[in-house]
């Protein structure tokens, strides 16, 4: 019997890793998802070009991107759960033979595999980049790469750190829109800023940003995340159970 549930667990996950609309059709073909990249590749191909041959460029600041990841998650997140409803989905997705923890766990399960995947396309394209400026660039040598490098782990850890956190956010914030209990979404954001206010306050998102930091303290962030993450999702599979505004 576990080896069943186990086997149809893995199936939701996969059905959840799919991108798709409503008639089941791909959300995007994969001619135009080839364009989008070629694309964007020219795009950064020519802006290295022209700034590594034109100025003197500090390529640790390229990392800088990956701050955005998590937040990319965050709103793929909250659109996970948007899109049942904008599909017309949602009495389907609700009626699956698994409980609310199991959908919604599948839901973040499969915004994790997304988000590590995000993270290792925008490790592999970086480094990349930084190895054609350094090429190309008088200014740069080998050791300038080899510190761009280094300098490229911890913004990477932090996005690991944060992605459970702002997955199980997204995935929260996606069903309490859809619950009776949708006006404490604005009592939650100003939660929010009062908590993020002070802990900027302490000054270690600069410290990270310029590369110092704790390993205490990034240890301590990885369980916060996940810990609040599991409340967060529980919370979202009681919404779906007992508040759902349908």
């Amino acid at each position: 019997m576990q080896g069943i549930n186990n086997q149809s667990f893995d199936a939701l996950l996969r059905h959840e890793t799919r991108r798709v609309r409503k008639n089941g059709k791909p959300r995007m073909s994969r001619q135009w998802w080839m364009i989008y990249a070629i694309f964007f590749l020219a795009a950064a191909l020519i802006l290295t070009t022209y700034f590594s041959l034109s100025y003197h460029i500090e390529m640790k600041y390229i990392w800088s991107v990956c701050w955005g990841i998590p937040w990319v998650v965050f709103g793929f997140s909250i659109g996970k759960i948007r899109r049942e409803w904008g599909n017309g989905t949602v009495g389907w997705w609700l009626a699956l033979p698994y409980s609310r923890w199991r959908l919604i766990a599948a839901k973040f399960l499969a915004m994790m595999v997304r988000g590590l995947c995000l993270a290792l396309i925008a490790f592999t394209l970086i480094i990349l980049f930084g190895a054609y400026a350094t090429l190309i660039s008088s200014s740069l040598s080998l050791h300038d790469f080899q510190i761009f490098i280094l300098s490229g782990w911890l913004p990477m850890l932090l996005d690991l750190a944060a992605f459970p956190l702002l997955a199980g956010l997204g995935l929260f914030l996606g069903v309490l829109r859809q619950s009776t209990w949708r006006p404490a979404g604005i009592l939650f954001w100003v939660f929010w800023g009062i908590l993020w206010s002070l802990f900027s306050s302490t000054g270690w998102f600069q410290g990270v940003y310029n590369g110092r930091y704790d390993p205490l303290a990034l240890s301590a962030a990885v369980i916060i995340s996940w810990i609040a993450a599991l409340l967060l999702l529980l919370l979202s599979s009681w919404l779906l159970d007992k508040k759902l505004d349908l």
